[in-house]
C-alpha cells in the first residue's frame, strides 16, 4: 500500500497547533523537521522566517507522541554538513532519540551531491535525507506550467509537474517531496495524491505554515490555509478507510522500502 507523509519544516508555532487541533483528533501521523536555533530563539544567520517558532518544550512534547516523527532541519537553516549534524545532535539530546532523518533546508542539497556524500550521512546514523521536487525532464516546460498554474489551478498540470517527485520502491534514502504553497488549491493536492495511488508510488507533502485567514503571514508563499489543510486530512482519512493509502511518518516510508527490498532478496526476485 502506498504511503503519504505530511512533512512540516522549520518548527513553526502554528505547526504545533495543527498537531494538537487536527492531527491528534484524527490520529494522523506526521514528520516535523526542526531547525534548533530557530526553536531556541537564537539570533543566528540563516533563521528560516519571521514567523513565531515552537519552543523546546513543545518539540519535546511532540516527540513523545508515537504518531509524530522529529527530524533534523539544521542547527541554523543551511545545508553545511556540520550544521546539519549539530542540529541532529541537539534534537537527539532534547528528545532522547537515536535514529533520525534530515530534511534539507530550502531543499538545496542536490541529488548528485547527496549521492556523493551518502556514505558520510549514513556513517553519522542519518536514516534518510529529504529534499524537494525532482525535475529530470522538460524542466523549462515545467517551470512555465507552474507559473501558468498559479492562475488556472489545474490538478492535471500539478500532478504532471510533480510526478517525478513521487517515490518508487527504489527511493530508499534520498527522498523527494512536493511543496504545498499558498496558491495551491485543495483539488490540486488531491489530484497529486490520486496520481500517487494510481501509479502505486508514495508521496511526501512538504508544508511550512498552516494559518487561518487574517493571521500574520497568512498570504506568505510558504503558508497554506488552515481549513484547506483540515479538509485534506479528512480526505486522507477517508482514503485510509478505503485502504487506498496509508498516512505515515517519513521514516515509515524508508522502513517499508527496506523491508520490501529484504523480502525480494530472500525470495531471489
Amino acid at each position: 500500500m502506498i504511503k503519504v507523509t505530511l512533512s512540516f519544516d522549520d518548527g513553526r508555532k502554528d505547526n504545533y497547533r495543527v498537531a494538537n487541533e487536527i492531527l491528534a483528533p484524527m490520529q494522523l501521523p506526521a514528520t516535523f523537521n526542526i531547525t534548533t536555533d530557530y526553536v531556541s530563539g537564537k539570533e543566528a544567520r540563516g533563521i528560516p522566517c519571521a514567523n513565531q517558532a515552537m519552543n523546546k518544550e513543545e518539540v519535546v512534547n511532540l516527540s513523545r507522541n508515537a504518531l509524530i516523527e522529529i527530524a533534523g532541519h539544521g542547527k541554523s537553516h543551511h545545508n553545511g554538513f556540520v550544521n546539519l549534524m549539530d542540529g541532529v545532535k541537539e534534537l537527539k539530546e532534547w528528545c532522547g532519540l537515536d535514529k533520525m532523518g534530515i530534511a534539507s533546508p530550502n531543499s538545496q542539497l542536490s541529488e548528485k551531491e547527496l549521492q556523493r556524500e551518502r556514505g558520510r550521512y549514513k556513517k553519522n546514523e542519518i536514516c534518510y535525507v529529504r529534499t524537494g521536487v525532482r525535475c529530470l525532464h522538460r524542466t523549462f516546460i515545467k517551470r512555465c506550467l507552474r507559473k501558468i498554474n498559479k492562475q488556472i489551478h489545474s490538478g492535471k498540470i500539478s500532478s504532471w509537474v510533480c510526478r517525478e517527485s513521487l517515490l518508487s520502491k527504489e527511493d530508499n534514502y534520498i527522498l523527494n517531496s512536493i511543496p504545498v504553497l499558498h496558491y495551491n488549491t485543495l483539488d490540486e493536492v488531491k489530484k497529486i495524491i490520486n496520481d500517487a495511488v494510481e501509479t502505486d508510488k508514495s508521496c511526501i507533502l512538504m508544508f511550512h505554515s498552516i494559518l487561518k485567514e487574517g493571521e500574520d503571514f497568512y498570504r506568505d508563499l510558504w503558508s497554506w490555509d488552515y481549513e484547506q489543510f483540515r479538509r485534506l486530512c479528512v480526505f486522507l482519512k477517508e482514503m485510509e478507510e478505503k485502504k487506498m493509502l496509508q498516512v505515515s511518518k517519513t521514516m515509515d516510508i524508508v522502513n517499508n522500502i527496506c523491508e520490501m527490498e529484504q523480502k525480494r532478496g530472500e525470495t531471489g526476485l
